[in-house]
């Protein structure tokens, strides 16, 4: 479904209005996140209300989604 979307021009990876990688963050869906970094284009600290994914991650405990953010930044 991820990668439907992202082939899609009609679709903003990097809206601050709802960041598909901070939600992925924040819910720690691993395999969407690790989908979502290798896009060329993606911006791994894009801001949502004023949280970047990592630090959405880190509010939610989700060690592994943490780490590896850190690695992209």
């Amino acid at each position: 479904m991820v990668d439907l979307l992202l082939g899609r021009a009609d679709v903003e990876i990097n809206t601050p209005m709802c960041p598909p990688l901070f939600f992925a963050a924040r819910e720690a869906h691993l395999a969407v996140l690790e989908r979502l970094i290798k896009v060329e284009s993606m911006i791994v600290d894009v801001k949502f209300f004023g949280h970047s994914p990592i630090q959405a991650a880190v509010q939610s405990g989700q060690a592994e989604i943490v780490r590896v953010l850190g690695r992209k930044q």
